[in-house]
């Protein structure tokens, strides 16, 4: 069976993803949301050929998700 997984790995003020493909087992995109719950929380997120850095709103773990 083929398909992709969505991984998160959630701590007290970050969450790190990673989206894999389970057929290769590549990684279609990774990142990491980092001062979670802080003014100055961050995203940075690399979509296997590109890397986006910048600010985000997340004052909290759900608003990080989204």
């Amino acid at each position: 069976m083929t398909g992709t997984v969505l991984v998160f790995n959630a701590g007290s003020s970050s969450i790190k993803y990673e989206l894999i493909d389970t057929g290769s087992q590549a990684v279609l995109g990774s990142g990491l949301c980092e001062r979670v719950g802080r003014d100055d929380a961050a995203l940075h997120h690399f979509d296997g050929e590109t890397r986006h850095d910048g600010p985000v709103d997340a004052l909290d773990h759900t608003s990080a998700v989204q």
